[in-house]
């Protein structure tokens, strides 16, 4: 499992998500990237106003804000756990 988060310096909204997602990372095991929509053109483009940007397995799940419940709910259908 990838979760791939497109954010920039100082954005407490990308803090934020962060920190839920590093909360869900007690009780999930997945990969994390941190990618500084900074560093690339085309991320820029793309996300300049939509960070943070949250896409787990390819697919962007999540912009701007995301709380804990909604992410492990995602991370479930991903991995295809249904309770």
């Amino acid at each position: 499992m990838l979760v791939e988060v497109y954010l920039k310096a100082a954005c407490q909204l990308c803090d934020d998500a962060l920190d839920v997602i590093s909360s869900a990372r007690a009780t999930w095991q997945f990969e994390l990237i941190e990618r500084n929509i900074a560093d690339d053109a085309n991320w820029y483009s793309m996300y300049r106003y939509r960070i943070p940007a949250i896409v787990i397995n390819g697919e962007l799940c999540f912009e701007h804000r995301v709380d804990r419940r909604a992410f492990v709910d995602a991370l479930r259908r991903k991995r295809g756990v249904v309770e």
